[in-house]
């Protein structure tokens, strides 16, 4: 029986232990449990919302090539063709927020934080007719800081322009604790098309149709002297003009190749993966049809010869790699196999082609000239476009004379006419005429009166300087170089321009990076021209050093510089946080480790002589009942123990005299 009473007691206590154990488990593995649900559906989101910015670019592209508009959008009556482009603008952004349903936008969000959305129209359109398109489209790039823009505002385009949309949002994640380190992901897309013929009547059809009443009358006179033969014959003759209908559109399809609308825009001497050499060529239409490449050469014997051991690695065209065929020759043929869907040449647009190489070279791009690289482009239109290799830099060794105009030092000699008699000196007359003749004096006297600002920037990667020609003649620009210092991650260049001109154009580079301009842009003579670059990734303001160069004529050089230090100096100031170090004294906080004796409620344990009471009910051995009494007392001596452990609180109260110490600090610091 008193086995019983014992035993019943214990179970029940193993029993709540196996009940609080697995309660502890669970509340353990909770957290775990909620992060892996929680990441499920923060992933599906994020897949979710990829897809449906996707769709939103798909359906906005879809919608922008037809030219239609909503007229609610006109301010003028859609009367004019700028009031048309500007509903037709508002309308597509209309058409790609219809299909943002599902995503987590905040529409008080600014870029940059989470919930934000952006739609971005940009097109190819050249309203100044240069060949190059007007407007400069940036795609955003997913996971970065880089977001979709068109430079300087957005337009759809006008009729058979190339369209594009770009569509960034700012994807929330819902994970409580994530959300604080990791509160987003930036997800990017983008999608374009060409426009349709839209506005533009179509009179083919419509030539043919007043052609028929106005022979029938001419033959008719016929019909009044012939009664009856002649009408007969009328009729029969006049299904022939209709033929003359059908050739007539003939000369529209003979008037497509005009050969004169393709050329080479610029020739470049860029790096690429880690700093290798790489020639690109802009390949540029300026016909309103669409054609592709079937063949292309480059004539590359030049470089080969200052580096032999160099080798070709692949050739991309439009940033998309077309061959990874090694060529260690020169010349290099690329032949069209296969469908020609990545080597489409659209109407106005201008097409980059890389031709990479396997070796560094340290002198790059010094011992190459883009005047001795040649490329001959083979169009399926039977056009073909060629640029021929010059000879080496033996054109660039003319400024080389211009040292022999160190040699005009030589009327030193004429020093010697003191020796002489003064006819000699008459004979020196003739020779001053010599260097009047040379036009390079000129030139080198020009050079003083060719000037640059220094490099200001406006803001989010674009900069710019002036360039002064005061000169009475005009100059041109024939080579850029630009160098600069990384102040934001994957901080690069894009592109520049040089009054409204473009000299390069995507896609980014590193520094330092030269372009040599094959066609040379014209400063005229007493006017200010204004260069102008864009960097990648960069999300304020610019810091760092910044360099440009600028070459007029092959001999002038003019630049200028940019220097802001970066706002690590700023950063400097959290070392004056170290006060904060003197918050170790709070690390006196380790007497409050002294609640060990805290632990001394392990006599709250002592609780057990409750379970004393079963001597209440066990009366019958009252031997054994003083046994279980004499050791409880002496147990609750131990209790009168438990004042002993005041003394340690005493000794936190010695603590105390370290709050003087941080006290002394703080003066200290003062």
């Amino acid at each position: 029986m008193m086995q019983g009473s014992y035993t019943k007691p214990m179970k029940q206590i193993l029993n709540g232990a196996s009940r609080s154990q697995g309660l502890v488990e669970f509340v353990l593995s909770l957290p775990l449990l909620l992060a892996m649900l929680f990441a499920i559906i923060d992933f599906a989101l994020l897949f979710s919302a990829w897809l449906l910015i996707q769709n939103m670019a798909r359906q906005a592209v879809r919608f922008a090539v037809t030219g239609a508009y909503d007229p609610a959008h006109c301010t003028a009556g859609c009367l004019t063709d700028a009031d048309k482009d500007q509903a037709h603008l508002l309308t597509i952004h209309d058409q790609a927020n219809d299909y943002r349903a599902g995503l987590l936008i905040n529409n008080s969000a600014t870029i940059l934080q989470p919930g934000f959305l952006q739609v971005t129209v940009c097109s190819s359109r050249d309203t100044n007719g240069d060949g190059n398109p007007d407007f400069l489209t940036i795609y955003g790039l997913t996971a970065t800081s880089t977001y979709g823009n068109c430079l300087p505002t957005e337009d759809a385009g006008g009729p058979d322009d190339i369209v594009a949309v770009s569509v960034d949002f700012n994807n929330p994640f819902i994970t409580p604790f994530l959300n604080q380190v990791w509160p987003m992901v930036h997800l990017a897309s983008h999608d374009q098309g060409k426009n349709e013929t839209f506005r533009v009547s179509r009179q083919l059809t419509n030539q043919t149709g007043p052609q028929l009443p106005s022979t029938t009358p001419t033959f008719t006179p016929t019909a009044s002297t012939t009664l009856t033969a002649t009408p007969s014959a009328t009729f029969t003759v006049t299904p022939t003009p209709t033929n003359t209908g059908t050739s007539t559109p003939t000369p529209s399809i003979t008037a497509t190749p005009d050969c004169s609308q393709y050329y080479i825009s610029a020739t470049v001497l860029r790096t690429w993966s880690t700093g290798l050499p790489d020639i690109r060529f802009n390949l540029t239409s300026g016909s309103l049809q669409d054609t592709y490449v079937q063949l292309m050469t480059l004539d590359w014997a030049s470089y080969k010869n200052a580096m032999p051991s160099q080798t070709g690695d692949h050739t991309s065209y439009d940033s998309v790699v077309i061959s990874s065929v090694n060529y260690p020759n020169s010349p290099y043929t690329w032949v069209l196999v296969g469908p020609p869907t990545q080597v489409m040449l659209y109407a106005g647009y201008t097409v980059p082609i890389d031709f990479d190489f396997q070796d560094f070279d340290p002198l790059w791009p010094g011992d190459a000239y883009t005047q001795s690289l040649g490329l001959t482009v083979d169009l399926a239109n039977g056009c073909t476009v060629t640029v021929n290799a010059g000879p080496t830099p033996t054109a660039t060794n003319t400024p080389t004379p211009t040292d022999t105009f160190t040699i005009t030092d030589t009327p030193t000699i004429t020093n010697t006419s003191t020796i002489t008699d003064t006819p000699t000196i008459t004979n020196t007359p003739t020779n001053t005429p010599v260097p009047s003749s040379t036009p390079t004096a000129t030139a080198t006297a020009a050079c003083f009166d060719i000037f640059s600002s220094n490099i200001s920037d406006l803001g989010f990667g674009e900069f710019s300087l002036t360039a002064t020609n005061l000169n009475p003649v005009p100059v041109h620009l024939t080579k850029t170089v630009i160098s600069w210092t990384n102040s934001y991650a994957g901080q690069m260049l894009f592109s520049e321009w040089f009054n409204g001109t473009w000299i390069y154009f995507g896609p980014a580079v590193n520094s330092p990076f030269t372009v040599n301009l094959v066609t040379p842009i014209t400063l005229a003579a007493n006017s200010v021209g204004q260069f102008d670059g864009y960097f990648l990734n960069v999300t304020g303001p610019l810091y760092g050093i910044v360099n440009v160069t600028l070459t007029f004529d092959f001999t002038c050089n003019v630049g200028g510089g940019f220097n802001q230090p970066t706002p690590t100096a700023s950063n400097t100031m959290i070392p004056s946080n170290t006060p904060t170090i003197t918050n170790t004294p709070t690390i006196t906080n380790t007497p409050t480790i002294t609640n060990t004796p805290t632990i001394t409620n392990t006599p709250t344990r002592t609780y057990t002589p409750t379970y004393t009471y079963t001597p209440t009910d066990t009366p019958i051995p009252p031997t054994s009942t003083p046994t279980y009494l004499s050791p409880t007392p002496t147990q609750t001596p131990t209790r009168t123990d438990t004042p002993t452990p005041a003394p340690p609180t005493s000794t936190a109260t010695d603590t105390p005299t370290m709050t003087p110490t941080p006290s002394d600090t703080v003066c200290f610091d003062c």
